[in-house]
């Protein structure tokens, strides 16, 4: 048993093998748990008879038993069987013939074992009266069951103080330790003592004692005399009353004490507290008293050492609840291993729509990826962070919510890992992209002016680049007319360049702003792919550009915004795939959807970011030296072109995605119905897809 021990239990069977009390515990099953020395001597145990794991009809079957009455006890009938099934049997008393001719007289007490309100199996408690019963002396009956009361207090004391309904309330331990201390001793008075971190003396439990205007921060130790002396020594002492001065008075307020019994509390070398009882008679101390106060003060103080750390950890926990519930954030600690939510604060609640302590699992929470799709099992991402340890920032989601719209989050999740690198659970918090709706509207606003005022001074200056180049035509040709017309050319593509520019960030801003409107009007789907195909081998004269379209395919479509998808992801094979063919294909599909594919042949697009491939400001390439030698153009990109794409795309009540094509690459893929139909992201495709 030693084996599964925490500490605690260590400590307590450590006691419990030098009681002088023969101890033997069963679990419900009845198989042995616990056995101390005191049991194997009384009973003359071999270690083979001692062994942890037996049943109790083998344990019994090791010795005989009789009534008093020399009448032999059947196994169900002994006390530890009857308080296996429930009973608490109190100083019965039996023999047990332990070898052939060697018979004993014993008194057992037997009682259930209770842990949290849960039966857990039962202890016996068995007094060697042998000696006393064959002593001249006819008072041994007296003797005996004051040695009793003692161990059956002792016991009462450890099943309580480790009891956690008790241990873990510092108050109603201190109490019962004082009173059943108080009254063993036939105390007049008793009073429980308790050093704080400072090292002074506060009052916790009193017994018949009624002591007003105490100091609110207590009294030093040192104010106490026979208390520090007691500490000291680290032994109980027994103080003439008339003894007492200062502060330390105090303890003697009740009755004609003569005598103090100061019973100092300490474990491990810590000094914890000290019992004061007042006693009107002198008291000598035997050496049966002075274990007794003892093995009471050593599990007083374990207890209340017990109560204190939980005391500590509750007020952490208050503070730390305290302090999530004022986040604005919702804020989510999961377990990695029964893969629940332990603790939330009230916006994560609110967010999602449900206590968090209702549930039984996390995956009851709905969560969704940017695009609708539900996130389940090992992708939900409370749990992602847990099983595969990376960190997580800027995760898009969406929560679905009662009225049946959905709530953008941005979310970043943590590992928790404990001393040795072990994950044991992770932490979330997730921001309501709501709260960001000012700052948004005003960078959006901030764009569309921007834009807007760029647009004249532009317009202008490639108008009049325009007729200068007329001019320049008109002139006699000649090496530098040449090169005036090639300088020109250049300021007009520039022109051009920064007027896309300007119109890519209007849409930026245009979609933020939810005025990203299409006109969808009759046109032919394939000619547009012709076109775009055309306007690609255009752009790179020297690539392989492949359009298979069918003749015709009338839509209803908004002509120049697919054409600019069309383009953008023409464009963005350029940049990433130069020198690789480029395919641009059409085909009808199922419920009258048309499906456009642009495949290049390509490095593709690793998965880790193809969820991430689409939102706003991301760009492929991050920036980096690498990426920049993919491009022809030498330029960053603003991770724009993408993300207004697929919003284009969204507006005609389609959806853009990229996969790995067939031999390598990247393919893009348009699904569109042949008459737009605007969508937004619902409940509805949370639930169904």
């Amino acid at each position: 048993m030693s084996d599964h021990l925490d500490p605690r239990g260590k400590q307590l069977e450590a006691i419990l093998d030098v009681a002088r009390s023969a101890v033997a515990a069963f679990d419900t099953s009845g198989k042995l748990i616990h056995i101390n020395h005191s049991e194997k001597e009384l009973f003359g145990r071999t270690e083979d008879q001692s062994a942890l794991g037996q049943t109790l009809e083998e344990y019994l079957a090791h010795n005989r038993w009789f009534t008093m009455m020399n009448e032999p006890i059947a196994v169900a009938d002994m006390p530890i069987s009857r308080a296996l099934r429930g009973e608490e049997i109190f100083e019965e008393r039996l023999m047990v013939e332990r070898t052939p001719g060697d018979m004993r007289y014993v008194l057992q007490n037997a009682r259930p074992l209770m842990v949290d309100g849960e039966f857990s199996g039962a202890a016996m408690l068995s007094l060697d009266l042998t000696s006393l019963r064959e002593s001249p002396d006819t008072s041994y009956t007296s003797h005996l069951e004051h040695a009793m009361r003692r161990s059956r207090m002792i016991a009462d004391v450890v099943m309580e103080i480790n009891d956690n309904t008790s241990a873990l309330d510092l108050d109603r331990m201190t109490d019962f330790a004082i009173q059943r201390i108080s009254r063993e001793f036939k105390a007049d008075s008793g009073m429980l003592w308790l050093l704080d971190n400072s090292g002074r003396l506060n009052l916790a439990a009193t017994h018949n004692a009624q002591c007003d205007d105490l100091p609110a921060d207590g009294y030093l130790l040192e104010e106490f005399k026979f208390a520090d002396e007691a500490m000291n020594r680290n032994q109980p002492m027994v103080v003439e009353n008339d003894n007492l001065q200062g502060p330390e008075a105090i303890v003697a307020c009740i009755g004609e004490a003569k005598s103090l019994l100061v019973i100092p509390l300490r474990i491990r070398g810590d000094r914890i507290g000290l019992a004061y009882l007042c006693i009107s008679e002198n008291l000598v101390l035997n050496q049966s008293d002075r274990l007794f106060a003892s093995v009471w003060a050593r599990q007083c103080a374990q207890g209340i050492e017990v109560a204190k750390l939980f005391e500590q950890i509750e007020a952490a926990n208050d503070r730390l609840s305290s302090v999530m519930d004022q986040m604005p954030q919702a804020i989510l600690v999961v377990d990695a291993v029964q893969e629940k939510v332990l603790i939330a604060n009230s916006v994560a609640e609110d967010l999602f729509g449900k206590k968090i302590a209702d549930i039984n699992s996390l995956h009851e929470l709905q969560v969704a990826n940017a695009e609708g799709l539900p996130l389940r099992g090992a992708q939900h991402p409370l749990l992602r962070v847990v099983h595969g340890g990376a960190r997580i920032t800027g995760d898009v989601l969406l929560i679905p919510q009662q009225d049946g719209t959905v709530r953008e989050v941005l979310a970043n999740h943590v590992p928790m890992r404990d001393a040795r690198g072990q994950i044991y659970g992770g932490i979330s918090v997730l921001q309501d992209r709501a709260d960001f709706a000012s700052i948004d509207r005003a960078r959006d606003e901030f764009i569309s002016v921007m834009a807007h005022e760029l647009r004249n001074p532009l317009t202008s200056l490639r108008g009049n680049l325009q007729l200068l180049e007329r001019r320049v035509k008109r002139r006699e040709l000649n090496e530098d007319t040449e090169d005036d017309l090639r300088r020109i050319g250049i300021g007009i593509n520039e022109a051009d360049r920064i007027s896309d520019l300007v119109t890519r960030m209007l849409d930026v801003s245009r979609a933020g702003l939810g005025r990203l409107d299409i006109q969808p009007e009759p046109m032919d789907a394939a000619q547009l792919v012709r076109d775009a195909a055309a306007a690609a081998q255009a752009r790179q004269p020297g690539r392989a550009v492949t359009c298979i379209v069918p003749e015709s395919v009338p839509v209803e479509w908004d002509a120049d915004r697919m054409y600019q998808v069309l383009s953008n992801l023409t464009q963005n094979a350029d940049r990433y795939a130069p020198d690789s063919p480029l395919e641009l294909r059409l085909d009808m599909g199922a419920n009258d959807f048309v499906r456009i594919s642009v495949r290049d042949h390509g490095p593709g697009v690793p998965s880790k970011i193809r969820r991430r491939l689409f939102r706003q400001y991301y760009r492929f390439d991050d920036g980096g030296a690498d990426a920049m030698k993919m491009m022809t153009d030498g330029s960053h990109g603003l991770g724009i072109g993408l993300y207004i794409s697929s919003r284009l795309v969204k507006q005609h009540g389609g959806r853009l995605r990229v996969q790995d094509a067939e031999g390598g690459g990247a393919e893009f893929v348009i699904s569109l119905p042949i008459i737009a139909k605007p969508t937004v992201p619902s409940t509805r495709i949370l639930e169904t897809t």
